[in-house]
C-alpha cells in the first residue's frame, strides 16, 4: 500500500507545490458532513437513523444537527439502553436505572458508563443466594465459595459454575437414587449416569418414575411427603421467579407508557413543524417497541406465573396421594379393631395396624404442611399473574399513544409508518399477555384451591389414623370381651367407612388436580405459540419486505433496488436542476451504503460526507467505477476459491478484460465444459429432491444452457421451499381441539420465513416429537399415580365394608353382614380394575420414555448434522467475508486518499468543483493502480496457505501455514479445548447472543478489548478454550455484562437478548472509534498482512499468497504479537529517544528509522500505523543501514 499512496498522490500533487508549510503542517480536518457520516457509521440506532436524515438535508441542517441534534439523539439512544436494562435486570439495578432515567443525562451517561456495576453486583449476590438456598450440596458449596470471593467469580457462578455444579449435584442424586433402587431403576441409571448431563436431568425428571414403576415399587407416604415437600419448595421458587418477572414487566411497561403518551403529546404540539413531529413521532415509534418489549416481559412474567401453579398443582397432587394412604391406614387400623373386638387371636395384628396408623398420620401431617406452602405459592403466583396483567395494559396503553402519535398531521410517511406498525406489535403483544395473565391467575387460583383442599384431606386423614389406632389399641386391650364387643365392632366399622370415604374424597382429588396440571400444560403450549407465532409472522414481514438477497457474486448493477435506480435516474436526468440532482443523489448513496459491496459503500459514504461537486463526480464517475472493482473483485474470489481449474481460466481471462466482460462472467460463469457439469449437478439435485424440486430440475433438464444455470443459483431453492412447506404442513395438528408440540412447531414454523421451515424439518421436528413423547410419559406417570390413588381408596373402601360386615355379625344381623360382605366383593373388583389401570399407565410411560429417549438421541444427533452443516456453511461465508473485509480496507485507503486530495486542493485555493475532480482521481487512480497490483499477484504453487476468515459480529480468525491461529489478534495456544475454527465461530455467536447485555461502552479505546472479550467468553464455555488459553487470559480484566434475570447462560439469548443489542467491530473498540487508531494498524487483518509479508516472507492479498521475492526481511521477530509489539513501540504517540523522525508534506505522514536495526515504519495522519519492515537494497550493492537512511530521507522529501 506504500507504493499504492505514493503512485496516487503523484495524481493530485502537481501544481500543489506552492501550499505553505504552515498550513501543511495543519493536515486535513474533517468536515461537519465527515463527522456526521462518522456518528451514522457507529452510533446507536437512533443517532445513526437521524445522522442519515441530517445528511440527507442542508449543510445548515448538518450542522445544527452537531450543534444539538447529536447530542439529544445520543441521550434517547441511552433512555433506550436504561429502559432495556430495566427490562433484564434485578430489582437493584433497576432501582437505579429507574433514578438514572429521573436525573439528568449526565447522570444517566455515567450510570450507563459504569454506575450500573454495583447494583448488579448487589443483584448478583441475591441470586447467588437464592441458588444455592435451592441447591444441592455441590451447589451450595459452589455458592457460598462465589460468596466469599469477588464480583467476578460471582458473575462466573452465576454464567457457568451453576450449571457444572447442578450436573455434579444431579449425578450424585442419580447414585443416590439407583443404590437404593431395584433392578430397573439401577440399570437405567447406570445407562444415565454414563450419558450427559441431559441425558442425567432426563432420568431425574421422568426415568426415574418409570423405572420405579416398572420395578413395581408402591411409593410410601413418607415418599409421597418428600416429593410433595420438594415440588413445594420448587413451586415457591417459581413464585419468586414469577413476581421478580413481574416487577420487571410492571416498570419496563409504566416506563414506555410515560415515554410513548409524553412522545404523543410532543408530536401533537409539533404539529405544524413536520420535521419536529417526525422525530418526535420517531421517539413514540421507539417507545412503543420498548413497550412490546415490557409485554414480552409480561408474557414471560405471566408464563413463570403458570409453572408455579402447575409445581404447586404437583404438590397438591402429592399431597392428596399421602392423604389417600392416610385414610387407608386408618381404615385397615379400624378392621383390625373390628376383628379384635370380636377375636382375641387378633389382637396383635390391631396393635401393629395401631402403629402404622400412627407413623402414617405423622406423615400425612407433614403432606399437609407441604400443602399448605404449595397453596401460598401458588396464591402468589396468582398474585404475580395480575401484575403481569397490569403490566400489559401499561404495554397496550403505550401503544395506543404511540398510534395517535402516527396519526397526527404533518410527519413524514417513513415515521409515521413505523410508529403504527411499532404500535400494532406492542398491542399484539399485550393482548398475549393480557391472555396468558388471565389463564396464569385461573389456574393459580385452581391449583391454590386444590393444595388447600389437599391440606384439609391430609389432615383429615392424620386425624383419622391417630383415631383409627387408639380405637386398634382399645380392641386389641379388650380382645375378646363379649359384653361390648358389638358396640365397639361396630364404632370401629363406622369410623373405618369414613376414613374410606375421606381416601376416595382425597382420590378424587388427585384426579381433579391431575386435570388440573394438564390444562395448565395446555395453556402453556398455547401461550408459547402465540408468542413464537407472532414473533413468527413479524419474521415473515421483514422478510417478505426486504429485497431478494442477492448471491455475493450477482454483478453489482443487479443489486441495485428499483428506489435506488429510480433516485439515480432522477439524479442525473438531463433537465434535473442542481437541488434535484444532490438530494435524489445524496439519497441513492445513503442506500447503496447498506446493499453495496466494498468499493460501493465506500463511494456511498464519501457522497455522503462530501461536497455538492463531489456527489455530482459520484454521480457521473466514481459510483460507476466502483461498482466495476466490486465486480472485479467478486471473479477475483471466484478464480481464487473455485475448485474447476476451467472456472479458475475462465475467471483469470475475464479479470483481464473490460467492465462489460466481467459483469458479463459473472452473469454466466461460463467455462468449457460447464454444460456437462450443469447437468451432473441437477442431475443429483432430482434424485434427493421432493416433487416440486423434481419437476423444476426436468424442466430445467429440458431447457438451455442459460435455464440450467439460473435454476442451479436460485430455481432449486424456491423449488425446495415448496417442498419443505409441504413436508412440514403434514406436520400439523388435525383437529382443533389437539395441541401438540409437533403440530404447535409445524405451525410456528409455517407462519415464519423459509429458514423457519428449514429449520424445523431439519432440527425442529425432532425435537417437538421428542417434548411430545416426554409429556405422554409424565402423563401416563401421573394418571397411573391417580390410578394407584384410586384403587387405594377403593381398598380402603373394601376395608371398610369387611369391618362392617364383621360388627354385623358381632350383632348377630346376618342379612346387614350378607349386604356388606358384596359391597367389600363389589370394591375389591374396583380396586382391582384400577390396579390394572395403574399397571397400564406404567407400560404406556415405559413405552413413552423409550421413544422419549430414542427422539432425545434423534434430535441430539439432528442438532449434530445441523451445527455441523453450519459450521461448514459459516466456514465458507466467513471467508468470503473476509475478502469482502480486505477490499474495505482498500477502499477505506482509498477514501483516504481522495479527502486527502480534496484537502490539498482546498489549500491550494481551487475551488470546489476542482477539488471534487482532484478527489475522484485519486479515487480512480487508487482503483487503477490496486487492479493492476492484483494482477501481478499470482497464487504461487509453493505458497504457504492461510486461511482468513472473517465472522458475522467481526470476529476475526487467521491461520497460519503451520497451524498458528490469531483470534482478534490474540495468538492462540497450540492446546485448546477444540479447534481454532470451532472457538472463534462459538465467541462470535456469544457476541451476536448477548449484544444487548454486553457493555461495549466500557471496552472503547481499550487496547485489550479483545482478550476482555474472549475471557468474558472463556468463562462462561471453558471446554473450548482450554486451560493454556484460559492461564494466558488471568491477567486481564474480564468484559462486563448484565446478567439477565430471567435469560438463560451465556450463548442461550433471553427472549429480549440478541437481536435487540448491536456488537460493534472490535478493531472500533480497541481504538475507540472506526476512523482513528493512533499508534496501531488500522486492524488484525492490516497488521497480520505486513507480518507475514515481512516476517514470514508470505505476500497475502484478496484471498491469495506466494513467495516474497528477496524473502523475509524480518526473520528475527518470532511470533505476530512481537512484530506489532515492536510496529507500535516504535511508532506510537511517544517517539523513542534515539529514533530518527520526519514528516512528509504531502500527505501529513509520519516516517520513523531505527538507526541501530534500518527498520522504517510509517503512520497516517490520523495516526494509523501504514507500514513497518526493512528495506534492503535489491542489488544488494549498498549496505542495509545506508540503504535504510536513503530510503527514510526520499520518502520524507517526496512530492509526488
Amino acid at each position: 500500500m506504500r507504493l499504492l499512496c505514493a503512485a496516487v498522490l503523484t495524481v493530485v500533487t502537481a501544481g500543489l507545490a506552492g501550499v505553505p508549510a504552515a498550513i501543511a503542517d495543519e493536515g486535513p480536518q474533517r468536515t461537519d458532513r465527515e463527522r456526521v457520516v462518522e456518528l451514522m457509521r457507529v452510533g446507536g440506532p437512533v443517532v445513526a437513523r437521524t445522522a442519515e436524515a441530517a445528511l440527507l438535508s442542508s449543510d445548515a441542517a448538518v450542522r445544527e444537527y452537531l450543534r444539538t441534534g447529536a447530542k439529544t439523539a445520543s441521550e434517547f439512544d441511552d433512555r433506550i439502553r436504561a429502559t432495556r436494562i430495566i427490562a433484564i435486570g434485578g430489582r437493584k439495578l433497576r432501582e437505579a436505572a429507574g433514578a438514572a432515567l429521573a436525573g439528568t443525562p449526565e447522570q444517566l451517561r455515567a450510570f450507563l458508563v459504569g454506575g450500573w456495576q454495583a447494583p448488579s453486583a448487589l443483584d448478583q449476590r441475591v441470586r447467588v443466594t437464592q441458588i444455592m438456598s435451592a441447591g444441592g450440596s455441590v451447589v451450595r458449596r459452589e455458592a457460598q465459595r462465589a460468596l466469599l470471593g469477588t464480583d467476578d467469580d460471582r458473575e462466573t457462578f452465576l454464567l457457568s459454575g451453576q450449571f457444572a455444579a447442578r450436573e455434579v449435584d444431579n449425578r450424585l442424586k442419580v447414585t443416590q437414587i439407583m443404590n437404593a433402587g431395584g433392578p430397573e431403576v439401577r440399570r437405567t441409571a447406570e445407562v444415565a449416569l454414563a450419558g450427559t448431563g441431559e441425558d442425567v436431568l432426563d432420568y431425574l425428571e421422568v426415568g426415574r418414575h418409570v423405572a420405579r414403576e416398572r420395578d413395581q415399587e408402591t411409593l410410601t407416604i413418607v415418599q409421597l411427603v418428600d416429593l410433595a415437600k420438594e415440588a413445594g419448595a420448587t413451586a415457591a421458587v417459581e413464585t419468586e421467579r414469577a413476581k421478580e418477572a413481574s416487577e420487571q414487566a410492571v416498570q419496563a411497561s409504566a416506563l414506555a407508557k410515560e415515554a410513548a403518551e409524553r412522545a404523543a403529546r410532543e408530536t401533537a404540539a409539533a404539529k405544524d413543524d413536520a420535521e419536529r413531529a417526525s422525530a418526535a413521532a420517531g421517539r413514540a415509534a421507539d417507545a412503543a417497541a420498548g413497550a412490546a418489549k415490557a409485554a414480552e416481559v409480561a408474557i414471560g412474567a405471566a408464563s413463570a406465573a403458570n409453572n408455579a401453579a402447575r409445581v404447586a398443582a404437583n404438590a397438591a397432587a402429592r399431597a392428596a396421594s399421602a392423604a389417600v394412604l392416610a385414610g387407608n391406614a386408618a381404615a385397615a387400623a379400624y378392621q383390625a379393631a373390628s376383628d379384635a373386638a370380636t377375636n382375641q387371636q387378633d389382637a396383635q395384628q390391631a396393635r401393629e395396624a395401631a402403629e402404622r396408623a400412627r407413623d402414617v398420620a405423622r406423615a400425612a401431617k407433614l403432606a399437609s404442611d407441604a400443602a399448605q406452602a404449595a397453596g401460598d405459592a401458588a396464591g402468589a403466583s396468582g398474585n404475580a399473574a395480575n401484575a403481569a396483567a397490569a403490566a400489559a395494559t401499561n404495554a397496550d396503553r403505550a401503544a395506543a399513544a404511540a398510534a395517535e402519535a402516527g396519526n397526527q398531521a404533518g410527519i413524514a410517511d417513513s415515521e409515521a409508518d413505523r410508529a403504527r406498525q411499532a404500535a400494532a406489535r406492542a398491542h399484539n403483544y399485550a393482548q398475549i399477555a393480557t391472555r396468558a395473565a388471565s389463564d396464569a391467575n385461573g389456574l393459580a387460583s385452581r391449583a391454590a384451591q386444590a393444595a388447600y383442599e389437599a391440606r384439609d384431606a391430609a389432615r383429615s386423614a392424620a386425624a383419622h389414623a391417630e383415631n383409627a389406632a387408639a380405637a386398634a389399641e382399645e380392641a386389641a386391650d379388650h380382645a375378646g370381651e363379649a359384653a361390648d364387643a358389638a358396640r365397639r365392632a361396630t364404632d370401629a366399622a363406622n369410623n373405618a367407612t369414613t376414613a374410606a370415604n375421606t381416601a376416595t374424597s382425597a382420590a378424587l382429588k388427585a384426579k381433579d388436580v391431575e386435570a388440573a396440571a394438564r390444562e395448565a400444560d395446555r395453556v402453556r403450549l398455547a401461550t408459547t405459540t402465540a408468542v413464537l407465532k407472532t414473533e413468527a409472522v413479524e419474521a415473515r414481514a421483514e422478510h417478505d419486505a426486504q429485497p431478494v438477497e442477492p448471491a455475493w457474486d450477482d454483478p453489482e448493477d443487479t443489486r441495485i433496488t428499483a428506489r435506488t435506480r429510480q433516485l439515480i435516474a432522477e439524479a442525473t436526468a438531463p433537465d434535473a436542476v442542481r437541488e434535484v440532482r444532490v438530494a435524489k443523489g445524496r439519497q441513492a448513496a445513503a442506500q447503496l451504503t447498506r446493499t453495496g459491496g466494498a468499493w460501493t459503500r465506500e463511494a456511498a459514504f464519501n457522497a455522503l460526507g462530501g461536497t455538492e461537486e463531489e456527489v455530482f463526480e459520484w454521480l457521473s464517475r466514481q459510483r460507476a467505477a466502483a461498482a466495476e472493482h466490486d465486480d472485479r473483485t467478486r471473479v477475483e474470489q471466484l478464480r481464487n476459491t473455485s475448485d474447476k481449474p476451467a472456472l479458475r481460466t475462465a475467471a483469470e481471462a475475464a479479470a483481464r478484460g473490460d467492465g462489460a466482460a466481467v459483469r458479463e462472467f459473472l452473469r454466466t460463469q461460463h467455462y468449457e465444459g460447464k454444460y456437462v457439469d450443469d447437468r451432473v449437478k441437477i442431475a443429483q439435485i432430482m434424485n434427493t429432491g421432493g416433487s416440486a424440486t423434481r419437476a423444476a430440475a426436468q424442466k430445467a433438464l429440458e431447457g438451455t444452457e442459460h435455464d440450467q444455470h439460473v435454476f442451479l443459483r436460485t430455481g432449486q431453492f424456491a423449488a425446495r421451499q415448496q417442498d419443505e412447506r409441504v413436508a412440514a404442513a403434514q406436520s400439523l395438528d388435525t383437529s382443533p381441539d389437539t395441541l401438540t408440540e409437533v403440530g404447535a412447531a409445524a405451525e410456528v414454523a409455517l407462519a415464519g420465513p423459509p429458514s423457519s421451515v428449514t429449520r424445523f424439518l431439519q432440527v425442529g421436528l425432532v425435537q417437538a416429537q421428542r417434548r411430545d413423547q416426554d409429556a405422554a410419559t409424565h402423563a401416563a406417570r401421573v394418571k397411573g399415580y391417580v390410578a394407584d390413588a384410586a384403587q387405594i381408596a377403593a381398598t380402603a373402601q373394601s376395608q371398610a365394608a369387611e369391618a362392617q360386615r364383621v360388627a354385623a355379625v358381632a350383632r348377630q344381623a346376618a342379612a346387614e353382614a350378607e349386604h356388606h360382605a358384596r359391597q367389600a366383593k363389589e370394591s375389591a373388583d374396583l380396586a382391582a380394575g384400577y390396579a390394572r389401570e395403574a399397571n397400564q399407565s406404567a407400560e404406556d410411560a415405559q413405552r413413552s420414555a423409550e421413544q422419549a429417549a430414542a427422539s432425545a438421541k434423534a434430535a441430539r444427533d439432528a442438532e449434530a448434522s445441523a451445527a455441523a452443516a453450519a459450521r461448514q456453511a459459516a466456514g465458507s461465508a466467513a471467508s468470503a467475508t473476509a475478502s469482502a473485509h480486505q477490499a474495505r480496507g482498500y477502499a477505506d485507503d482509498a477514501a483516504a486518499l481522495a479527502r486527502a486530495a480534496r484537502a490539498l486542493a482546498d489549500m491550494a485555493g481551487l475551488d470546489a468543483k476542482a477539488a471534487a475532480a482532484a478527489a475522484s482521481e485519486a479515487w480512480q487512480a487508487s482503483i487503477d493502480l490496486q487492479r493492476r497490483e492484483n494482477e501481478d499477484i499470482r497464487p504461487g504453487e509453493n505458497a504457504p496457505a492461510i486461511d482468513v476468515r472473517e465472522y458475522g459480529n467481526s470476529t476475526i480468525l487467521i491461520k497460519g501455514h503451520d497451524g498458528t491461529c490469531f483470534l482478534n489478534g490474540i495468538q492462540l495456544p497450540r492446546n485448546l479445548g477444540g479447534s481454532c475454527e470451532q472457538l472463534a465461530e462459538a465467541f462470535d455467536a456469544m457476541l451476536g447472543d448477548n449484544a444487548m447485555f454486553i457493555q461495549f461502552e466500557e471496552l472503547r479505546g481499550q487496547d485489550d478489548a479483545p482478550a476482555r472479550l474472549l475471557k468474558l467468553y472463556c468463562g462462561s464455555r471453558g471446554n473450548l478454550c482450554g486451560p493454556d488459553l484460559t492461564n494466558m487470559l488471568k491477567d486481564y480484566k474480564k468484559a462486563r455484562m448484565i446478567l439477565p434475570e430471567m435469560g438463560g447462560p451465556v450463548g442461550v439469548p433471553g427472549r429480549i437478548g440478541g437481536a435487540a443489542g448491536r456488537v460493534p467491530k472490535i478493531a472500533e473498540l480497541a481504538r475507540g472509534s472506526s476512523l482513528v487508531k493512533v499508534g496501531d494498524f488500522l486492524d488484525d487483518l492490516k497488521a497480520f498482512q505486513h507480518y507475514a509479508k515481512h516476517v514470514q516472507g508470505v505476500i497475502l492479498k484478496n484471498g491469495k499468497s506466494t513467495v516474497k521475492a528477496g524473502g523475509p526481511d524480518m526473520p528475527e521477530f518470532g511470533s505476530f504479537a512481537e512484530y506489532r509489539t515492536a510496529a507500535r513501540a516504535m511508532l506510537g504517540g511517544g517517539k523513542p529517544e534515539h529514533v530518527l523522525e520526519g514528516v512528509r508534506k504531502t500527505d501529513w505522514s509520519t516516517w520513523r528509522l531505527d538507526p541501530n536495526t534500518g527498520i522504517i515504519g510509517s503512520r497516517s495522519k490520523d495516526g494509523v500505523i501504514t507500514t513497518f519492515f526493512r528495506p534492503t537494497d535489491p542489488a544488494g550493492k549498498v549496505p542495509q543501514k545506508d540503504y535504510a537512511y536513503q530510503y527514510f530521507v526520499n520518502e520524507i522529501n517526496r512530492t509526488k
